[in-house]
């Protein structure tokens, strides 16, 4: 059994073994790709969308830094403004928080400003607490405690 193939033959049956090879060398890569590593959702491995409210930012900002403090005062303390730590070390820090609520992140007004080309977002709770952020970016700020 002899069989006459034309140019035209060896043209299909060539681009068919390509296209089949190729197909298995994208499945072969992409099966050997994935590290098998399944990552939980957290603060530091999401992000917000490209457009937030004022009262969204504000509420993000108080959430994040209440967690911070009910969980890594030190870390909390790090993100005070340079003009609170003058006035309160790390111990002095710890006695304020242990002595105000920081529990509810609800917010009971706030206010946002510009000064000096940074934005401020000064915000009351409902717990009677009086904290501003001074940001420099996106989730890059510093914290003023009032008393």
């Amino acid at each position: 059994m002899i069989i006459d193939l034309k140019k035209k033959d060896i043209f299909i049956l060539v681009l068919i073994t390509i296209v089949l090879i190729s197909i298995i060398i994208y499945t072969y890569f992409q099966r050997n790709s994935s590290s098998g590593i399944s990552l939980k959702k957290n603060s530091a491995n999401t992000y917000s969308s490209a457009y937030i409210t004022n009262d969204k930012q504000a509420s993000i900002y108080l959430s994040t830094y209440y967690n911070l403090i009910n969980n890594d005062d030190s870390e909390a303390y790090e993100l005070l403004d340079s003009s609170i730590k003058e006035k309160m070390d790390l111990n002095t820090f710890r006695n304020y928080i242990s002595n105000h609520d920081f529990s509810s992140t609800k917010i009971q007004k706030f206010r946002i400003y510009t000064k000096n080309g940074k934005e401020y977002y000064d915000i009351y709770d409902i717990n009677n607490n009086h904290i501003q952020f001074k940001t420099d970016g996106v989730m890059q700020y510093s914290v003023i405690i009032y008393n």
